[in-house]
């Protein structure tokens, strides 16, 4: 018999279910009670540090011409993140942003560079998309080795899986067959 898997998440936040097609869905409760609020991070600042954080990836969408096939996945592996770890602990929410677009961006088979990923970012950060970057800098470097220990602190908090399929395989075919009935869509 093999081992019991152990998660830690689920001995730190017990109402999260361990097994990972149950957590894409969550109660108002869990909501209103997550790790960022137990570190001391009020409502209203963790709903703006999220929304920052989807700007983040809505702007590296639209810099890839990715629009919204990546950035609707990615925003929801980022509320994920922080639903399972604390802006506080992972505090460079930017960074993060970035990582859940990279993985959308595989996961859709249409993967970006890492080095891609990184100059927009810090295009982002700095506010000024006609600077050029650097990409032998000290600077580009350290962020590129951050992105890739976030990659895999992202996928532990996702616990390895990607199963929200994309809203777009969802709900188109029933936009179609609607459309059918209205003739609305060209």
């Amino acid at each position: 018999m093999p081992p019991k898997r152990r998660h830690l998440t689920r001995r730190k936040y017990p109402g999260l279910n361990a097994e990972p097609s149950n957590n894409w869905y969550f109660t108002a409760s869990q909501v209103r009670d997550t790790p960022s609020r137990h570190a001391g991070i009020t409502e209203e600042e963790e709903s703006i540090l999220r929304d920052k954080g989807c700007n983040v990836i809505l702007t590296l969408a639209v810099e890839f011409e990715r629009h919204p096939r990546l950035s609707l996945p990615a925003c929801l592996y980022f509320h994920r993140v922080y639903m399972r770890k604390s802006f506080t602990e992972f505090n460079q929410y930017r960074l993060v942003a970035a990582t859940c677009f990279w993985l959308a961006a595989k996961w859709d088979d249409r993967p970006v560079k890492a080095t891609h990923i990184i100059e927009i970012l810090l295009k982002i950060i700095s506010r000024d998309f006609t600077k050029e970057v650097d990409f032998k800098s000290p600077i580009f470097e350290e962020y590129k080795r951050r992105l890739l220990y976030f990659e895999i602190e992202v996928l532990r908090a996702l616990c390895f899986d990607r199963l929200p399929r994309n809203p777009f395989d969802v709900f188109m075919p029933l936009i179609r067959h609607l459309d059918g009935m209205t003739g609305y869509l060209p």
